[in-house]
């Protein structure tokens, strides 16, 4: 019996130790009504419009991940592939504002053990379809590499970010 138990807790360790180490990947990508403080400063910067106009015609783009390492990995890297500047661009308004800049964080901790980055990003979104809207951003991506601490080799992945949009407007 003696001998049972430790052959089985040598199987334990050996199964514990050949499993699989995973990043953990949380995500939000979606567009919301803007909340009372950015109707307050879009009523102070969109004066042409109207309380009612400035709800319905503007959104806000959410954008929120965290990549959760641990100590796991080493060279945690995350980029992503959208370009703002062009999305910005492609808001065209003859009166009031295009878009305003909202909110942005961005966390980078113990080396890549963790990141995490947060965009509220408010537009004038009257001119878009649902349908435009998602086909936009149906080929944004985040990647996401790091190092296996055991044997140094380097592990990418891709998630295409537009697979999360919803649009809770």
């Amino acid at each position: 019996m003696k001998k049972f138990a430790v052959l089985l807790a040598v199987l334990l360790l050996v199964s514990c130790s050949q499993e699989e180490l995973a990043i953990e990947d949380k995500l939000q990508f979606e567009f919301q009504k803007p909340n009372e403080q950015e109707l307050e400063q879009l009523s102070n910067n969109a004066s042409n419009f109207t309380e009612q106009e400035i709800e319905q015609y503007y959104a806000v783009i959410v954008f929120d991940y965290q990549i959760l390492n641990g100590n796991k990995f080493n060279k945690l890297t995350v980029n992503h592939d959208f370009d703002w500047g062009a999305f910005m661009d492609g808001i065209e308004l003859e009166v009031g504002t295009m878009y305003m800049n909202g909110e942005s964080s961005l966390s980078n901790f113990n080396n890549g053990s963790f990141k995490q980055e947060t965009l509220r990003f408010i537009f004038y979104a009257r001119d878009f379809s649902r349908e435009q809207l998602e086909s936009i951003f149906e080929t944004y991506k985040l990647h996401i590499s790091w190092q296996k601490k055991n044997d140094g080799e380097i592990i990418e992945k891709t998630i295409q970010i537009g697979d999360y949009l919803q649009d809770k407007r």
